[in-house]
């Protein structure tokens, strides 16, 4: 009987531990979604009040969230070295890893959603939920708020609108921001502050540029330094982003290939 692959085993491991964690958010998530609801059902009226919905309140959430624990994904590879995982194998297990909890998350916040808005209904109230289109980003040449806003708020498409688009829109958000993150991580790991810094630039460069080429078939403003941009077809955009993710993924492997373990 064959063994299982050691970068199966680290991806395993990181799963098991990643979704501990993510756990825990979405039972934060789903209490903060909890207390929203009751708040607003006492304070207006409760014929037609509109709630953010778990979704929704994911869809912001989470990107915070996979971009720290993107960040921290780093710090798994002096362990898993040291415990016969090659640097090959940790590069691996923990892009299979970060692919599951991309998959992940989105389906328990259908789900979620679902159960939130038949529970809702049962008290007599009109489930409203708030459209994600009003989370669209305005853009007022203010450069740093701009670009806070950026990284908080990703591409969207609501729930109500075509769920299984919102579901592979939302993925496609939680993949490449914790992409983004475990390459400022493992810059920083590898070569310092100055470089971590700079590689902090490109990755704000390319989310901007990644959420550009996703608003576009969507039809949601784009970040005016992309303008040019605009008029690309879906099948250029999706070969864009499919070009960033590979862009990143590559580099990640080039950081990590020898990098020397700090124990």
């Amino acid at each position: 009987m064959n063994a299982q692959p050691k970068y199966l085993k680290a991806a395993v491991h990181l799963f098991r531990i990643q979704s501990v964690w993510t756990v825990y958010f979405l039972k934060i998530v789903l209490l903060v979604s909890i207390i929203r609801i009751i708040f607003r059902m006492i304070s207006e009226s409760i014929r037609g009040v509109e709630f953010d919905g778990y979704f929704n309140i994911v869809f912001v959430a989470g990107n915070i969230y996979m971009f720290i624990i993107g960040i921290i994904a780093i710090t798994f590879l002096p362990y898993l070295v040291e415990n016969g995982v090659t640097r090959k194998d940790y590069f691996i297990g923990t892009t299979l890893s970060a692919l599951a909890l991309s998959v992940f998350i989105p389906f328990v916040a259908v789900v979620v959603s679902l159960i939130e808005k038949g529970i809702v209904k049962l008290f007599g109230v009109s489930y409203i939920v708030t459209k994600t289109d009003e989370f669209d980003v305005e853009y007022d040449g203010n450069i740093i708020g701009d670009i806070i806003q950026s990284m908080i708020i990703s591409p969207h498409v609501s729930l109500d609108t075509n769920w299984l688009l919102a579901c592979f829109v939302l993925f496609l958000n939680l993949f490449i921001i914790y992409l983004l993150g475990w390459l400022i991580g493992a810059s920083f790991y590898r070569f310092g502050s100055a470089i971590g810094l700079f590689v902090i630039a490109v990755a704000i460069f390319l989310k901007l540029l990644k959420d550009t080429l996703m608003k576009i078939p969507l039809g949601q403003t784009i970040h005016y330094w992309f303008t040019p941009l605009e008029t690309l077809p879906p099948a250029a955009t999706a070969l864009g982003i499919l070009g960033i993710i590979c862009t990143i993924i590559v580099l990640i492997r080039m950081m990590t290939k020898r990098v020397a373990i700090k124990i």
